[in-house]
């Protein structure tokens, strides 16, 4: 019974684990963001990756964006820079962009 219990003990304790794989690393959502926005020459400050519901946040500007890692982050980034003109052209300014839901929205700032 002893060996039984030894053998339990020693299954559990030196067993395997396979390695956790996180979305973004699935389907190369960190390298493509990367290219696409050094390529877009966009300042952003507090990257954060939160892979338990597949967003990523920064800030631009004042403005806080989130982004799905799901999607397309160069699809994302040509949104985010069309949201952007069209403030500019009504002269307001954005406050929030979330990009990650199915019905994307922006937030504009009280002036």
């Amino acid at each position: 019974m002893k060996w039984y219990k030894f053998f339990i003990l020693f299954f559990f304790l030196f067993r395997s684990h396979p390695p956790i794989s996180l979305m973004s690393t699935k389907n190369d959502f960190k390298n493509k963001f990367d290219i696409a926005i050094s390529s877009s020459k966009l300042k952003i400050a507090n990257i954060t990756y939160r892979e338990f519901i597949n967003q990523v946040d920064f800030d631009i500007d004042n403005c806080h964006i989130i982004f799905s890692t799901l999607k397309n982050p160069e699809q994302q980034l040509i949104t985010l820079q069309e949201a952007t003109k069209v403030a500019k052209i009504k002269g307001s300014t954005i406050s929030l962009i979330n990009l990650s839901q199915d019905h994307s929205y922006a937030t504009l700032k009280n002036n």
